[in-house]
């Protein structure tokens, strides 16, 4: 009988550390934000192949195929794209600058395969022989995963309203319901564009005014803070500088969705969907009208300034698609600065202009008195991940950054928007500029989970200075 006992207990120590093994992804949850299901069901096939499949490449190839899929999953929803967004996104790897960090990574996940297969070879020869109760293991512990989830009020099998009582993600999903649901709607409308139900605060605030020099600033990976004492805190600091410039404010919030592509889709057609539709289809041949469409019949010329290279995104197509006459990119930037000294910010993972440079760039350019200007100036040097070292240079008594309880990359990275918003109410002309708009496009995709957490995953703020 004590025999029996030992053997049960070790057979059920191989199924176990088979099932973390298998789902080795779900504990890094504990570290870091990872936004997946604690368990994938797919992963169950990989335990049918390893327990009834003489060859363990079979086994194997399962799962390497649903661990890469678990990954871009995981990626997109980090980064805010779809998977199908993330996908396309990859050809413009070759612009991205990769560190010592994501080497690091990428070793320790081919170490990881490695180690995989070594794992499934022995266990494989451990399980094998007893079928059958691996079998009632995987029956059991699946069934006690969806008990859990219909008890946690997260399971798509029973529809509830009632708040999450055990985790606030489902315990277990179908990974391959993602990509089903993409694929579907991709092929339904392969790159498809729909309307907001209400205009963005781009329309809102600019569609039907045509006073003046206007502008509207986007700035990369600014987040509402969820604090609403520390977000108000920031908001009066900034206050301070737009009074000295004598204009008038109003601070608000509005939701976002998605990348920074999806950002800009939003603010200047008041649009959802792919970028990529406009690759082929310009706002002013259809029902569709971009925020420059309307500004180029009122008289004004319209510009876009990106501190980044023209193709990434293939900004330097579809912007002109929508309706933007002037364009510049770093490469004009370059171009028009080869006897100057460029300083170039190559602490992120996209080496670009500074955005103070670009910002006083874009002034220098819009100096035609006798015709009206709409610009549109999208930032660059905010992105994840944030690699600079930033002093407060405007502190203020009421928001000391460094007493907040987040990581040092996001103490820097909220610094320098602060650093950044100041600089640019600094320089800005009040001769020139009528309005100004300034919204940010997304919150910062941290990892970190506090760092995420310090941040609505709905909203974004917007500063709207007129006189």
């Amino acid at each position: 009988m004590k025999i029996t006992t030992k053997i049960n207990i070790k057979e059920l120590l191989y199924f176990l550390s088979l099932i973390i093994f298998i789902n080795f992804l779900a504990a890094l949850d504990y570290f870091v934000y990872l936004p997946r299901s604690i368990f994938y069901y797919e992963y169950i096939v990989v335990l049918f192949a390893i327990i009834y499949f003489r060859n363990l490449s079979f086994a194997y190839f399962l799962f390497c195929l649903i661990f890469i899929l678990d990954i871009f999953d995981i990626i997109s929803n980090i980064y805010l794209f779809d998977i199908s967004e993330l996908l396309s996104s990859l050809k413009f790897i070759f612009l991205f600058k990769f560190n010592f960090q994501h080497y690091l990574i990428l070793f320790s996940v081919s170490l990881y395969f490695i180690l995989t297969f070594y794992i499934f070879k022995y266990l494989k020869k451990k399980i094998q022989p007893n079928k059958s109760i691996f079998i009632k293991y995987i029956i059991i512990f699946y069934f006690i995963v969806i008990i859990l989830d219909v008890c946690n009020g997260s399971s798509k099998l029973v529809e509830t309203n009632d708040l999450r009582k055990i985790t606030q993600k489902n315990i277990s999903s179908l990974l391959l319901k993602n990509y089903f649901d993409q694929i579907t709607q991709l092929y339904k409308n392969p790159v498809k564009v729909v309307n907001y139900k209400s205009p963005s605060i781009t329309f809102e605030s600019f569609k039907n005014d045509s006073t003046g020099n206007q502008l509207l600033i986007l700035v990369e990976s600014w987040g509402l803070i969820n604090d609403s004492i520390i977000q108000e805190a920031l908001q009066s600091n900034i206050n301070l500088h737009i009074n000295n410039k004598k204009y008038f404010f109003k601070w608000g919030k509005t939701n976002f969705s998605g990348s920074t592509a999806s950002g800009e889709l939003k603010e200047l057609l008041s649009l959802k969907g792919n970028y990529k539709y406009f690759l082929h289809n310009r706002s002013d041949t259809n029902s569709i009208k971009s925020i420059f469409d309307y500004k180029n019949k009122q008289g004004y010329t319209t510009y876009g300034f990106h501190y980044y290279s023209e193709n990434m995104f293939n900004r330097s197509v579809w912007w002109k698609n929508i309706g933007i006459k002037n364009e510049y990119f770093k490469e004009n930037y370059v171009k028009e600065n080869l006897n100057k000294k460029i300083i170039i910010d190559d602490d992120g993972p996209f080496a670009s202009i500074t955005d103070v440079d670009m910002f006083n760039f874009m002034q220098l350019k819009i100096q035609n008195k006798n015709k009206k200007s709409f610009s549109y100036f999208l930032t660059e040097n905010s992105h994840l991940p944030f690699k600079k070292i930033v002093n407060d240079n405007y502190p203020t008594q009421n928001l000391n950054f460094n007493t907040l309880s987040l990581s040092e990359e996001a103490k820097n990275q909220l610094k320098y928007i602060k650093n950044l918003l100041t600089i640019i109410l600094q320089n800005l002309d009040t001769n020139k500029w009528q309005k100004v708009l300034i919204i940010g496009d997304h919150n910062p995709p941290y990892l970190n989970k506090n760092d995420r957490n310090f941040y609505s995953g709905k909203m974004v703020p917007y500063v709207l200075i007129y006189k």
